[in-house]
């Protein structure tokens, strides 16, 4: 029976190894399709032209309700959009693990580049393609 028992265990093993690749894939694939999203999120959502943190002294200021809504929900956007570049540089750079997310990643920042070229952060979209296009 301790024969058996071994064998059963090696079916199994290989089975949950069979699974835990194909949960790799589909975090892979998942990984890819939010990656693509949130280009075309961004590509929609942001303006044309910079926006400007505020300084210490327009923080102090006393404004409206509304103005102070706006002023947050454009330093959240660029927070999220500049963390979102930070996740595309690390994606390129990711050549030999995954040709597949590096190209995806780079159509990503074209993407970014050809619909908001003077968008903050553009110097860094920018950086990024030119890396890219120093290794083919």
């Amino acid at each position: 029976t301790t024969s058996q028992d071994d064998d059963d265990d090696d079916q199994g093993g290989g089975a949950a190894a069979s699974e835990e690749d194909h949960g790799r894939r589909i975090d892979r694939e998942t990984r890819k399709v939010a990656l693509a999203s949130q280009a075309a999120v961004f590509a929609d959502i942001l303006p044309s032209y910079r926006l400007r943190a505020r300084t210490t002294a327009e923080r102090e200021q006393r404004v409206s309700k509304e103005v102070l809504a706006l002023k947050r929900h454009e330093e959240a956007l660029l927070t999220a959009y500049q963390a979102y570049l930070r996740l595309l540089g690390r994606a390129v750079r990711a050549k030999p693990r995954s040709p597949d997310l590096v190209a995806l990643a780079t159509r990503c920042l074209g993407l970014l580049w050809v619909e908001r070229p003077r968008f903050n952060f553009c110097d860094q979209v920018l950086r990024s393609l030119a890396a890219r296009l120093d290794d083919r």
